[in-house]
C-alpha cells in the first residue's frame, strides 16, 4: 500500500490488490455504485456477493434498495453496514490478493461468522485467492494457514496456529491472556470464543497457570504496598495529632 518506509529488501506484488479499511469509506452515490465503483455490473457475480456479505435484508429496508443514494444527498448508514459495503467492494473487484484490516470488529457475532464463513475463510468465495486478514478475534485462528504475530510493531513468531502454541512462547502468552480476559468478561463471550478456549486450554495449561501466577503475585505485591502507603498515612496522621495535643497542652500550661 505504500504506508510504510522500507528500509532494506525488494517488494513485489504479483497481481491486483484489494484493501479492506477497518473504517470504511463510502461515496456520494448509490449503494450499487459504491460496491461495482468503475466495473461493469454483472447481475449474477453481484447477487453472490450481495448474499456473501449479507447485504439482502438491508437492501429490503430501503425503498430503492441498492439504487439507494448514500452520503451527503442521501441517507446514513450504520456502521456494520458500511463495512459490509466495503467488504462487498473489496469481493466485486475480482482482485488476487486481500488485505482484511480487522472488517469484522464492527459487526455482530452472527453476522461476522456469515461473512468469515461465505467470504475469508477457508471454505467462503475467496478461497482460491490469497487473503491477509488482521484481527484480534482469536477463534479464527484455527482455520487460517500461517499466523504472524506481532508486537509493537514487529514480527515475534510465524508459523501454523497449533506450531505457534506448542511453542510456549509470546503468542502462547497472548492466547493465556486473552482466555483470562475472557474468563473475567464472560457475558461477552460468544459460542465461537467458547468452543475456541475449549479447544486450546490443555495446550495453554503451563502458560495459564505461569500468567495465573504472575498476576497473583503482582496482585499480593500490590496490595503489600497499597498496605504500606495506608500504614505510613495512618503514622503521618497519629504524628500530627500528637504533635496538635503537645501544642495544646504547652499552651494550657
Amino acid at each position: 500500500l505504500g504506508d510504510m518506509i522500507k528500509k532494506s529488501g525488494e517488494i513485489e506484488v504479483n497481481g491486483r490488490l484489494a484493501y479492506v479499511p477497518q473504517e470504511a469509506w463510502i461515496r456520494n452515490a448509490t449503494i450499487r455504485e459504491n460496491i461495482i465503483l468503475d466495473q461493469r455490473y454483472d447481475s449474477r457475480r453481484y447477487k453472490a456477493v450481495i448474499e456473501a456479505c449479507s447485504l439482502n435484508m438491508d437492501f429490503a429496508l430501503f425503498a430503492s434498495g441498492d439504487l439507494t443514494e448514500v452520503g451527503e444527498k442521501g441517507i446514513n448508514l450504520s456502521g456494520g453496514q458500511k463495512q459490509r459495503i466495503s467488504l462487498a467492494r473489496a469481493v466485486y473487484s475480482g482482485s488476487n490478493i486481500f488485505l482484511f484490516d480487522d472488517p469484522l470488529s464492527a459487526l455482530d457475532a452472527h453476522v461476522s461468522k456469515h461473512i468469515y464463513d461465505g467470504v475469508i475463510g477457508p471454505e467462503g468465495s475467496l478461497k482460491k485467492r490469497t487473503r491477509i486478514l488482521v484481527t484480534h478475534k482469536l477463534s479464527l485462528l484455527t482455520s487460517v494457514d500461517n499466523v504472524l504475530y506481532i508486537d509493537h510493531g514487529r514480527i515475534v513468531e510465524y508459523g501454523p496456529f497449533e506450531k505457534l502454541i506448542e511453542n510456549k512462547g509470546s503468542f502462547s502468552e497472548y492466547v493465556a491472556e486473552y482466555f483470562l480476559d475472557r474468563m473475567k468478561d464472560s457475558d461477552e463471550t460468544d459460542e465461537a470464543e467458547i468452543k475456541f478456549m475449549e479447544h486450546v486450554r490443555s495446550q495453554i495449561e503451563p502458560v495459564f497457570e505461569r500468567l495465573e501466577s504472575m498476576q497473583s503475585r503482582q496482585l499480593s505485591m500490590s496490595l503489600s504496598r497499597q498496605m504500606s502507603i495506608q500504614e505510613k498515612i495512618q503514622s503521618e496522621i497519629h504524628r500530627s495529632q500528637s504533635i496538635k495535643k503537645s501544642s495544646k497542652d504547652t499552651k494550657n500550661a
